[in-house]
Parts: structure tokens; sequence; C-alpha cells
């Protein structure tokens, strides 16, 4: 060694070490909550395809069979009904692509009727809907008819569908679908940006 020449050890402050941590920490949860989004952006756009194609098949096999399909829309989710000799609409498939199908709890719809808005009502398990039938039945037929489960959309057998817009949406996120499907029987799913003001 030089004389004159003193080699300084110096290490790191705690100071310094506690500034690091804090910016990999900041940047940890920067990264976790762009991956969820992107999850959560996924599975809507997935949800989304599928009720497409859903609707799509749907339509076909209802004028390949001849037969109208009903759906009925809820708070979370949608099933396709059909109606049994007693007019009395059932789901369509108990399992198979046409079953009912529920989204995960993010997710919201928002549904339009020949251009009006509709109250969607609360999705039920299985388990509440049997106790609201049991409790149907002990009412008078003319309540029971007033309540029994309807479609909002009608896929006819001549292939006709009763016009409708659906938006599939979530808290938080940029982006929506929007369905479309006109009385033409002509299906359309958009890609929604949401535009700040």
């Amino acid at each position: 060694m030089r004389p004159g020449f003193q080699r300084r050890q110096r290490g790191f402050t705690l100071l310094e070490i506690i500034v690091v941590v804090v910016i990999i920490g900041v940047m940890v949860t920067f990264a976790s909550f762009s991956a969820s989004s992107r999850i959560n952006e996924d599975k809507l756009e997935t949800e989304a395809r599928r009720l497409e194609a859903i609707l799509k098949l749907a339509s076909e096999e209802a004028e390949a069979k001849g037969i109208e399909i009903g759906i009925r829309f809820t708070e979370g989710g949608y099933r396709l009904l059909i109606a049994d000799s007693g007019r009395r609409w059932q789901d369509y498939e108990v399992s198979g692509p046409l079953r009912r199908r529920v989204f995960q709890s993010p997710f919201t719809l928002d549904l339009r009727v020949e251009g009006k808005p509709v109250r969607l009502p609360p999705e039920l398990t299985p388990e509440q809907e049997k106790q609201l039938a049991e409790s149907q039945t002990l009412r008078s037929e003319r309540e029971n008819d007033a309540q029994q489960l309807t479609p909002q959309v009608l896929l006819l057998s001549s292939g006709e569908i009763t016009p409708f817009s659906l938006q599939l949406s979530a808290p938080g996120m940029a982006t929506g679908y929007h369905i479309e499907a006109d009385a033409l029987g002509r299906i359309k799913l958009l890609r929604k940006v949401a535009t700040r003001t």
C-alpha cells in the first residue's frame, strides 16, 4: 500500500437498506395488481366469447330441432330454457355446453331487451330454487303462474331472436364486452374500452 492511502471499508447504512426494501415492495405490489387485473380481463373475455358461442349454438339448435329456446339472465349468470308440455319453462340441459352458467363475483351484467333496460333477478342456488318452488306450491295456481321461471330473450325455430344487448363488465376494469343480437338472428361480440373524462 502506498503511504497516505487509507482504505476505507464502507457498507450500506440501515436507511439505504430500508429505502431499497420499500422500493422493492412498491414494485411487487404494482406487479401483483397488474397481474390480477390482467387475469380478470382474461376471464371476462373468456366468459364473453363463451356466451357468444353458446348463443350461436343454441340458435342453430333451435332452428335444427324446430324448438323455441329461452334465455334467462340473472345478476350472476344465465340459463337456457325450454317449455315443457305444460307450458312451463325448465332448464334446456342439466349438463353439457348449453347448461346453466354462473359468473364469478366481480363480473356484472347489464341487459337491454328491444332497447329497454331489464332489471335482472338475483342468482339463486339450486337449494334456494327448490325452497322457492316448494313455497310456491302452497300458493294459488294464479300466483304460481305469475312467479314461474320465464326467459327475457327467445331464440325461435325460424332463426329469429328477441333483439337484445348485454354488457359484461367488472368494477375497476377499463375493458368490457358488449353482445348484441338483432331480430334476424345475427349475434355480435364487441370489445368496449371505457373512456376516462
